[in-house]
Parts: C-alpha cells; sequence; structure tokens
C-alpha cells in the first residue's frame, strides 16, 4: 500500500510519516513529490490508478463529498481518506500528532478497502472512522 498525502497536508508532515514508517517498502509521499504542481486531480487520479496500490489522504473532504470528485475516484478506483471538517484549523504540529497517531489506524483501514473506498477521518481521536456514500 502506497499513500499519497495531498497538498492540503505541509510537506513535512509526509516526510515525518515516511520517516517513521522506515524501509517497510509502503512509501508515504507529498503530492508534490509525485507531480507538478499544476496537475489536475483528473491527471492526479489517472497516474494514481494506473500504477495502482494507492491511497490518498486528502484534507479536502469535498474531494469525497461532491458528485463529480466522487465519480472520477470511483472510475479511477483510488481510495481516499479524507480529513473531516476542523482539522486544517489545528496547527501544525497538533494536525501531525495526530496524524501519526491515528496512522496504524490509517494503514490497517487502507489495506482492507475495496479500491474507490472513501473513508471521513474524524479530529477527534476516539471517534470511528466513517465510510461515505460512493
Amino acid at each position: 500500500m502506497k499513500f499519497l498525502l495531498d497538498n492540503c497536508f505541509a510537506l513535512r508532515t509526509a516526510q515525518a510519516i515516511a520517516a517513521l514508517r522506515g524501509g517497510d517498502g509502503k512509501p508515504v509521499c507529498h503530492q508534490h513529490d509525485k507531480f507538478p504542481l499544476d496537475a489536475s486531480d483528473e491527471a492526479i487520479l489517472r497516474t494514481l490508478a494506473e500504477e495502482g496500490g494507492w491511497t490518498i489522504l486528502s484534507g479536502d473532504i469535498n474531494l469525497a463529498r461532491l458528485r463529480h470528485q466522487r465519480r472520477a475516484l470511483r472510475a479511477h478506483a483510488v481510495t481516499v481518506f479524507a480529513l473531516a471538517p476542523g482539522w486544517l484549523e489545528l496547527p501544525l504540529w497538533e494536525q501531525a500528532a495526530l496524524l501519526i497517531r491515528r496512522w496504524p489506524e490509517i494503514a490497517r483501514e487502507a489495506e482492507a478497502a475495496t479500491a474507490g473506498t472513501m473513508v471521513e477521518i474524524p479530529v477527534n481521536p476516539a471517534a470511528a472512522f466513517k465510510r461515505l456514500d460512493r
């Protein structure tokens, strides 16, 4: 399983998670590491689908909520974990700490998910992940 953190995340957050995962063969990268700054969502989804095995972590809940975005995700069968509202208002350190705290759960859910699954990650660390309608 490979993870791509989108532009809503700080590059340093992706680098920290990648470093913590070590050499487990399951890379974590930031969108800037893999795509040009002007890459469209469609181009990103197409590339990830062609390569296979990718899960996107997005700070944009609309990626999984808007009809045209859901349609594109279904068409490309890319799994998305989207941050619930409130995440992006957290200071960088709190956001990174919470993401790291939930990482084992994210990794397990991503491994078990069917391609194209959309999941919301709540801000409350005790709250369960929420599957989003497709």
